[in-house]
């Protein structure tokens, strides 16, 4: 008896021995997932948070240009679609 057990466990690799492709193939996968996280905050996340911050910016490269003059083939400078009418209108002008 003692024998047919030790037959059986020679044979067998201990357990840190044992090669993980699964576990190496996981620690691919999250570090592929970490390093597209890592690429997009800069690029979606901080902008979405600090949305005064971006508008600031905007305003202050705008404040020199006149739209009116800017804008093509004689258009007129864009409004909101939703207000009434006749203030529409006046931006005519």
């Amino acid at each position: 008896m003692v024998f047919l057990s030790n037959y059986l466990l020679k044979d067998k690799p201990r357990f840190d021995q044992v090669k993980r492709p699964l576990f190496r193939n996981g620690r691919v996968a999250i570090a592929f997932i970490v390093s597209v996280g890592v690429a997009l905050y800069p690029i979606y996340v901080f902008p979405l948070y600090h949305v005064e911050k971006y508008q600031k910016i905007q305003d202050d490269t705008r404040k020199e240009i006149d739209q009116k003059k800017v804008q093509p083939g004689g258009m007129r400078v864009w409004s909101n679609p939703f207000e009434p009418k006749s203030s529409r209108d006046k931006d005519l002008d």
